[in-house]
């Protein structure tokens, strides 16, 4: 039960969905306003009132993602928590980079909806009570300067660091976790990552923090362990606690592309099945990167089949390296 009377305020064209999800709040002592049309919603929504947004994503006349600009244009900061019954990684960064709490997708676990309101609520009170975030800074998530930044294109300019990611690592949560950029997350929607023992995980390294969010959470429901970092200085400082077994790289960051990654890599001796995304689909550079190891070459927007498909191949072409190569290895600073 909650402590105070928050409002849920739960929008979906699907009734037995609003039914099922109004029962299972109201136990748990929320206060439910539900709507079967975004239009209703709109007439009757109270900026005023607290509470997070429930929405789903598909639904006749104005969608999920449209309903939350309209928030937006309205000047209202309300959370947000996307309901979708075919999500796609697109969608998934349009979403986050909007200022989403979380994308889940139906049908949706109890225990996951839950904790993503828990989130909603507390972004919510910190709003109201002034505080920026936990840390005493702004949240770094979508939602500032980074947000309707095009899928592939720089998050900063070169040589500079991103303000929004110093050194620090990401998982699947819709809020920032602070941790090691060589942690290892299991997301299971809880307020905090568990941290898992050593096993097979994937390396996302892309300077798109709305990028690298939708990958993990798209990777972490399909209970794959995920480490994520925004520079590919922060993956190769991370490597001597340990190898993926797959390595997702966006082509086009500052500082070290992912071309540059991948040459670094086999200077040193390390192979790494590598994974190249980007938004710039050029013939000789997808023929260089496959020259120097890519398993495979993906242009943004990322579709949720491809991918998957692309790590399967990946990690079937062998178990990774010891980890003592990497302990007795020299690294070049790029």
């Amino acid at each position: 039960m909650t402590d105070s009377k928050v409002t849920v305020f739960l929008v979906d064209d699907d009734a037995g969905v609003l039914k099922a999800l109004s029962r299972l709040l109201q136990i748990r002592g929320y206060e439910i306003q539900a709507f079967t049309s975004p239009q209703a919603f709109l007439t009757s929504h109270d900026a005023t009132v607290p509470g997070c947004a429930v929405l789903d994503v598909s639904m006749p006349g104005l969608d999920g993602l449209e309903l939350q600009q309209a928030l937006t244009a309205e000047r209202s900061q309300r959370p947000v928590i996307f309901l979708t019954g075919k999500g796609d990684i697109p969608t998934s960064v349009r979403a986050m980079r909007a200022g989403a709490v979380d994308f889940l997708t139906k049908p949706v676990g109890d225990d996951d909806l839950l904790a993503a309101i828990a989130r909603a609520e507390r972004k919510e009170n910190r709003r109201r009570s002034g505080n920026r975030g936990e840390d005493g800074q702004s949240p770094p998530w979508p939602g500032d300067e980074q947000a309707g930044r095009a899928l592939g294109r720089r998050s900063c300019p070169a040589g500079r660091k991103s303000r929004n990611f110093p050194q620090r690592g990401v998982a699947g949560d819709a809020g920032v976790v602070g941790l090691r950029a060589n942690s290892t997350i299991r997301y299971d929607g809880a307020d905090s990552p568990r941290m898992a023992q050593a096993t097979p995980w994937i390396a996302i390294v892309d300077d798109d923090p709305s990028v690298l969010k939708a990958l993990a959470r798209l990777l972490s429901a399909r209970r794959i362990e995920v480490r994520t970092y925004t520079s590919a200085r922060d993956f190769l400082a991370s490597l001597p606690d340990g190898q993926p077994e797959c390595l997702v790289v966006d082509l086009q960051m500052p500082k070290m592309t992912g071309l540059e990654l991948q040459r670094h890599l086999t200077r040193a001796g390390i192979r790494i099945p590598t994974i190249v995304i980007t938004a710039h689909n050029e013939g000789e550079i997808r023929e260089l990167c496959k020259s120097m190891g890519a398993s495979a070459f993906l242009s943004k927007p990322l579709q949720d089949t491809s991918l998957l498909a692309a790590i399967d191949d990946a990690r079937r072409k062998g178990p990774p390296m010891p980890d003592r190569r990497f302990r007795n290895a020299r690294y070049e600073e790029p």
